[in-house]
């Protein structure tokens, strides 16, 4: 079963990707995240088992000037 995330961004350090996630969650995503993979550390929005969602989402930070695409 594919999951799809919005990934807002990705860093090296830590500190950095945190302030994304404190912005994002200031603009109202709760549900935003930080998860290390492959060294970096990944900003991301939701997990959804249809694309559709995850479309919409990102449809959203765009327009509220993030960033993003979709990652499985």
């Amino acid at each position: 079963k594919t999951i799809y995330r919005v990934q807002v961004g990705a860093y090296s350090i830590k500190t950095n990707a945190n302030a994304m996630l404190k912005k994002l969650q200031a603009a109202g995503y709760s549900d935003a995240y930080v998860r290390l993979i492959d060294g970096l550390y990944k900003v991301q929005v939701g997990a959804y088992s249809i694309k559709s969602n995850a479309d919409k989402v990102l449809k959203d930070l765009k327009a509220k000037g993030f960033n993003g695409f979709i990652a499985k």
